[in-house]
């Protein structure tokens, strides 16, 4: 995330294109992972609940 973050401001100063897609790059890497994790999260929760369904 903090790469991200770096390269935004970075572009945000030069309006450079080769900056625009590493930063592009960084926040669709960044969002992925956190989707992943969210998914990740739910599924372990959902296991958790199956044996007993007032966890839910």
């Amino acid at each position: 995330m903090r790469a991200r973050d770096y390269l935004k401001k970075q572009y945000d100063t030069n309006r450079n294109n080769e900056l625009w897609k590493q930063y592009k790059n960084a926040r669709n890497d960044v969002n992925n992972i956190i989707k992943l994790a969210k998914c990740d999260y739910f599924k372990d929760r959902m296991d958790v609940a199956k044996k007993d369904p007032k966890q839910t």
